[in-house]
């Protein structure tokens, strides 16, 4: 391959990395096109199978941009405060990693179950023979009824029903919140030891 060859393809190479990062910052993406840009060129320089394998182990240019930008969109949303953006962006990765599908999934249910609990606790105060913990015949009726008329049986917990949902509520969102920001630190150290392993 010519020198003109090998810096068309070096080129080519570059571009389509600056494409694949256009979701990092400006900055960033030009310190990382920099050091790609200066260790093919040192390839480059001993010849076009030294290029070839450089570029072979690389990969892809979206591919090897997408460790980059997993690391980038992970830092940003376990820094934020607000769980709604970090399960997002676990959802998002979903279709690239199961650990992200089962993480998420498993959060927006324990989300979910922090929802209903809370919703419990006030459908209490409007509705309060409706909702709570019933004993009838041996078994144990906890939730909300509205088929017509209240449960029969012995309401155990009356208005005790309040607290206890709210404290529900309370742990499925703390324990949802948990799972979502050690897997997206788990997660993140990953694509950095990739994105360090690449370069």
């Amino acid at each position: 391959m010519t020198t003109v060859g090998l810096a068309g393809r070096l080129e080519d190479y570059i571009r389509r990395l600056d494409w694949a990062l256009r979701d990092l910052p400006s900055e960033d993406r030009r310190n990382i096109k920099a050091e790609i840009n200066s260790h093919l060129a040192e390839r480059a320089a001993q010849g076009s199978s030294a290029l070839n394998a450089a570029v072979s182990a690389l990969g892809p240019p979206d591919r090897f941009a997408r460790a980059f930008v997993e690391n980038y969109e992970l830092s940003g949303a376990v820094n934020r405060a607000s769980p709604g953006n970090l399960l997002l962006v676990m959802l998002l990765h979903a279709s690239r990693s199961l650990a992200a599908f089962l993480i998420g999934f498993v959060a927006l249910i324990f989300y979910l179950f922090s929802l209903a609990f809370a919703l419990m606790a006030i459908l209490k105060i409007i509705t309060p023979a409706h909702v709570g913990a019933w004993l009838n015949g041996g078994a144990l009726e906890f939730g909300a009824h509205y088929g017509g008329s209240a449960p029969d049986g012995t309401e155990l917990l009356g208005y005790w029903v309040i607290p206890l949902t709210v404290l529900m509520a309370l742990a499925c969102y703390i324990l949802g919140t948990l799972l979502l920001r050690g897997g997206a630190r788990q997660m993140l150290r990953r694509a950095r030891a990739r994105a360090t392993g690449l370069r």
